[in-house]
């Protein structure tokens, strides 16, 4: 399935250019407008970006200590550490844990799914969630979704921790309660993917600018 899906991405890589700030940085002027033509479209005046990319390609050759340096202006060292706060605490999430041993937590949490299928609702939820977080960012806010998709993911994350601690202490009604796991899985998935996960890269692109990017 997924060489399927990867066979008309790569089809319809072979009809876009290059990146502009690929060809900037390679010195390829013309090439770099030609290209920011074709993604900003055929009448749009594309002078002032081309000018801005050409500035930053440009500060691209400066050293590794005067990149450095550009940290002590407070316009770039603000941002950079937000960006940096940011990814700390997306990577703190959980969710490579979650990714990697879902089939183990089912298999421990005796649900009414198979581990196999839990794990595919798992990555259908992931889906799901990324899709709906196309709409959620930019209609939302950034701030908003990403303070929302915090609780969210801590409330699924506590939820299945009080599960597990329930059925470590022998609690009878814990049999009831199978649906649980894959909930909360289900849940943290979705919002993480939707909100907590694309939030941090598009922070690094909005907030830092091009010369220091």
């Amino acid at each position: 399935l997924g060489v399927v899906t990867c066979i008309p991405v790569s089809l319809g890589l072979m009809f876009f250019p290059d990146s502009p700030r690929w060809l900037a940085a390679k010195g390829r002027t013309e090439d770099a407008k030609e290209s920011l033509q074709f993604l900003r479209g055929k009448f749009h005046d594309v002078t002032p970006e081309l000018e801005q990319i050409l500035k930053a390609a440009s500060a691209r050759d400066i050293g590794v200590c005067q990149k450095i340096g550009l940290l002590r202006k407070p316009s770039i060292r603000k941002p950079f550490l937000i960006v940096c706060g940011v990814f700390f605490f997306n990577q703190l999430s959980g969710n490579y844990v979650i990714y990697s041993y879902s089939t183990m937590i089912f298999q421990a949490a005796k649900t009414s799914f198979s581990p196999t299928m839990s794990s595919v609702l798992v990555g259908v939820a992931r889906l799901l969630g990324s899709i709906t977080g196309l709409f959620v960012v930019e209609n939302l806010g950034r701030r908003p979704a990403l303070f929302i998709g915090g609780i969210g993911v801590a409330v699924s994350f506590g939820s299945l921790g009080v599960f597990f601690h329930m059925q470590a202490t022998d609690i009878s009604s814990v049999a009831q309660l199978g649906w649980l796991p894959l909930t909360c899985l289900f849940s943290f998935t979705f919002i993480f993917a939707a909100t907590t996960s694309p939030i941090p890269f598009l922070l690094s692109g909005e907030l830092q600018p091009l010369s220091f990017r």
